[in-house]
């Protein structure tokens, strides 16, 4: 799905294909110091829906000054927890399908002042949402 990042831009993709409850390079795991550097590092955060439609990921990424990155699907389940993240003022990122990300960061890309504009307002929009 997300192709080649455009000029100046570099994804970082990590995964794990089996869950370990010990963290460490040795079960394929960045160590929670490593991540929050990538995180601080970051001007997107993909946010995929889990069990809920809000993840951890969202939170890690409005922590540290990172656009999320979310899919704007609803889970009957959770009813629409996404309410206070469409609020005028919120700069989280809503996309209608994950295919839409390489067309989505393209567009940021072109607009670096207007995307490092957006992260700033982000970050002032999280500390009174906090």
């Amino acid at each position: 799905v997300l192709g080649t990042p455009p000029d100046g831009m570099e994804w970082f993709v990590h995964y794990t294909k089996h869950w370990s409850p010990t963290y460490g390079k040795d079960h394929n795991y960045l160590p929670p110091s490593e991540w929050k550097l990538v995180l601080l590092d970051s001007l997107f955060t993909l946010v995929p829906s889990g069990k809920n439609q809000e993840c951890f990921r969202l939170w890690e990424a409005l922590e540290a000054g990172s656009i999320p990155v979310v899919v704007n699907h609803l889970q009957p389940q959770c009813g629409d927890s996404w309410v206070p993240f469409r609020e005028p003022g919120s700069k989280v990122a809503f996309l209608d399908e994950w295919t839409e990300l390489p067309a989505f960061v393209a567009a940021r890309a072109a607009d670096a002042a207007g995307t490092r504009a957006w992260q700033a307002r982000l970050v002032e929009w999280y500390r009174g949402f906090k």
